[in-house]
């Protein structure tokens, strides 16, 4: 109350003790202000006369007369008890949480809208340092591009208001290569604006590391029962035999091998099988059509580019050869290739080095090269069409895969194997198929080889709807009459695309050839494409 204040001294109202705060050991501000004219403040735990403690905030200000004396001081109260608890709450709480933000143990940070630092815990400072206040451009230790990309991510999640996962490799230094798994989370005010954002980021490397490692158990055990069982080429009639015999013969060398046959023999099944068999199975196999490849970039496929040597080239590339290093590369239709690509083909046979597109640097390569052809490529030497020296650089070992029409005994096991196969794909119960549907399959010329057979019996599956295919199962080729057609001639293809009704699929599907295969006939035919 008003009585209670006039008449005592400062120390006793704003102090809460009976002396002077000389005489207790404190600092006089009133005394100061009158000595220096300038105004004071201070705050303290005011000892109220019931024995409680508040925090007060004292401010004193001097009055002067008109000389400019000080003979008034003002003296202002404020109880701050509350605010501080306020303050001494949230302080509190931010020790927890930087406790618990502490204890997460992945790396956790926020930025601001500005994508500065203002938070990270102890994981993020072990393998950062201290980034305080620091952009994610402006971040120490990490490659330019790897900051460019935070700062990219950071700015979609600030403008759409949506989190956003991504896993990256980044160079440690120390440990080498680490997989990072991040996810973005925005953290918005009661508006739904963006005010900062919150990332998580995973070391994921051991987790990594042990699927790389299950893989490669998984391939291992592949190439092993490949090795114990054999390669997964179908049959057993003596061509058959022969060719398996060769497989067996070649796949432990490292020779150049060509493998010849007509289109949808197996060619492809073949080149694997010397794969698998081989010393270079656990490294990768790299197949090129290079039939399906335009001229244009057959180049920069098999050889790789560089930044700038072509329109569209925006960064460096590297090329089949490259990626099949150690490994083995196949090249089906090599009888396709342009004199040019011949040229820089027969160098990597010779030399076992590659030049990207639009640099001289030459690359060493170890890589096996198996090559495929339907074309015969001896004639194709005589027309001046391939050159001789690098047919004899391919043709160092020969496979020839039978036509399907030499192994008619074969056909049976295929049937049942492509049957097995298509059931369980389409989720049906088929076991058998009609005398009269294995006769006419028995019959058929099979001009498309095994390919043409698959799709047969793939198209059979398809309109099947009990467990045996009957003849109205098969496709119109097949029924009593068709013209049998292969892909030799324009009157071929004709027929082929009146029976598919125009559709190219199907038409290169009855001719037993790829569809890019069938462009180019139909170019080379001058056949209408549309």
């Amino acid at each position: 109350a008003r009585e209670d204040i006039i008449g005592h001294h400062c120390y006793e109202i704003s102090h809460g003790h009976n002396e002077p705060c000389e005489k207790i050991g404190e600092e006089c501000l009133l005394r100061e202000v009158f000595e220096t004219g300038e105004p004071r403040s201070c705050r303290h735990r005011h000892l109220r006369p019931d024995g409680s403690k508040v925090w007060v905030d004292i401010f004193l200000s001097p009055l002067r007369d008109q000389g400019g004396n000080v003979t008034h001081v003002i003296e202002g109260i404020r109880d701050m008890t509350a605010l501080i608890n306020m303050e001494e709450d949230l302080r509190a709480s931010e020790e927890k949480f930087r406790a618990l933000f502490d204890q997460i143990p992945t790396m956790a940070f926020v930025v601001d809208r500005d994508h500065r630092l203002i938070a990270s815990n102890w994981a993020f400072s072990q393998k950062m340092g201290d980034q305080a206040e620091k952009s994610t451009l402006e971040l120490t230790g990490i490659p330019r591009f790897t900051r460019e990309f935070w700062h990219s991510v950071e700015k979609q999640v600030i403008e759409s208001g949506e989190p956003a996962w991504y896993a990256e490799v980044v160079d440690s230094g120390r440990r080498g290569q680490v997989y990072i798994e991040t996810r973005k989370q925005p953290i918005k005010d009661k508006n739904g604006n963006v005010t900062m954002v919150v990332g998580i980021a995973t070391d994921v490397t051991d987790y990594v590391k042990e699927q790389m490692a299950l893989a490669e158990e998984v391939r291992e055990l592949r190439v092993q029962i490949s090795r114990d069982v054999g390669p997964t080429i179908i049959g057993k009639s003596k061509h058959i035999s022969e060719v398996l015999g060769r497989v067996k013969a070649i796949a432990a060398t490292d020779t150049t091998v060509l493998i010849t046959g007509e289109s949808g023999s197996g060619k492809e099944l073949v080149a694997e099988a010397i794969h698998n068999l081989s010393d270079r199975s656990r490294q990768s196999l790299i197949k090129v059509n290079c039939a399906a490849l335009p001229e244009s970039i057959i180049e920069s496929e098999l050889f790789g580019h560089t930044k700038g040597a072509f329109t569209g080239a925006v960064s460096n590339r590297i090329g089949r050869f490259e990626a099949a290093h150690r490994g083995t590369i196949f090249l089906d239709e090599i009888g396709d290739i342009s004199p040019a690509v011949q040229v820089r083909l027969l160098r990597v046979l010779e030399e076992k080095k590659v030049e990207r597109v639009g640099d001289y640097k030459p690359i060493e390569v170890a890589v096996r090269i198996i090559a495929a052809t339907h074309q015969n490529l001896r004639k194709l030497v005589e027309k001046g069409r391939f050159r001789e020296d690098l047919f004899y650089r391919l043709n160092v070992f020969n496979v020839h895969v039978p036509p399907l029409r030499e192994r008619a005994e074969d056909i049976p096991l295929l049937i049942a194997h492509f049957i097995k196969a298509c059931s369980r794909e389409m989720g049906k119960e088929i076991s058998s198929l009609s005398d009269e549907v294995m006769n006419s399959l028995l019959q058929h010329n099979w001009r498309g080889n095994v390919r043409e057979l698959m799709n047969v019996i793939e198209s059979a599956c398809v309109l099947c709807t009990g467990g045996t295919i009957q003849t109205e199962h098969l496709p119109p080729i097949l029924e009593p009459g068709a013209i049998r057609i292969d892909a030799t001639s324009d009157r071929d293809i004709h027929e082929a695309l009146r029976l598919a009704r125009g559709n190219k699929a199907k038409a290169a599907r009855l001719l037993g050839i790829h569809r890019s295969t069938l462009y180019r006939r139909m170019e080379r035919y001058r056949i209408a494409t549309e």
